[in-house]
């Protein structure tokens, strides 16, 4: 007989989990990034279900209450294998992994709750990847993806305000872990230290957004020292000194 709608939309996601279970069972297969993210890429987005609400203004509005998505599982299961096959060796496994936690936090927030949603929290599921993240792979790059993550968050304009001072402190102590990270010698990659010159000028750069510029002038000084031919620092450490900005020690 027919299939009912359940039923129909059960095999609508089994079928794509069986195919990626067969694939990812190939070892040469299951160790490659871009599959994983290819298969991620390729599941639909989930589709909201509204209800019809009277307001208080006797106007009828549209809420969403959930969301139908029989891909789930097939999301879940990428996202695992994202972070148990990858998340030791790919620091990209992790922006990926993420990423859909900022997604998921967005969709829950448009859905009416006893307590109030804000955008604080859907950055919040994101933030805890990227813990979980430098944890697992502690190297330079990974700092860079979280520290490049908060920087691009920062510059969302619907952010409270609250938001924005908490995304700044999360940025700052990711900088001083860095220094701590890099005095330890616990974190390399490729020869280079936690704290690289593109994670030099992210700091910088967020000192002078929180209006701290003379902070930003000795980080910068900072990373001349260490990476002596790098362009960039010198650079915008020149930039800061056309302002009257120096660095409390100068050659």
């Amino acid at each position: 007989g027919a299939l009912s709608p359940k039923e129909a939309e059960f095999l609508k996601g089994a079928l794509p989990r069986a195919i990626h279970r067969n694939c990812m069972s190939k070892p040469k297969l299951s160790g490659s990034l871009s599959l994983h993210l290819q298969f991620l890429q390729a599941i639909p987005k989930p589709t909201p279900i509204f209800t019809t609400k009277r307001s208080a203004l006797d106007e009828n509005k549209r809420h969403i209450t959930g969301y139908r998505d029989p891909f789930r599982e097939l999301r879940e299961e990428i996202l695992q294998g994202l972070r148990e096959k990858l998340g030791h060796v790919e620091e990209d496994a992790w922006v990926a992994v993420a990423l859909e936690a900022l997604r998921a936090g967005e969709r829950d927030r448009l859905i009416p709750g006893p307590k109030k949603k804000t955008r604080l929290s859907s950055e919040r599921r994101a933030f805890a990847v990227y813990e979980r993240a430098i944890e697992s792979l502690p190297t330079a790059k990974m700092y860079m993806r979280y520290a490049e993550f908060l920087r691009e968050r920062l510059g969302h304009d619907r952010l409270s305000e609250k938001a924005k001072q908490e995304i700044s402190r999360r940025l700052l102590d990711l900088f001083r872990r860095a220094v701590a990270a890099q005095k330890s010698g616990t974190v390399h990659a490729g020869g280079k230290f936690a704290i690289s010159p593109r994670l030099y000028l992210i700091w910088a750069d967020s000192l002078i957004r929180l209006g701290l510029p003379l902070e930003a002038a000795e980080i910068l000084k900072q990373s001349t020292e260490e990476y002596v031919t790098c362009p960039g620092p010198w650079i915008r450490l020149a930039e800061l000194s056309m302002r009257g900005i120096y660095p409390t020690k100068t050659t």
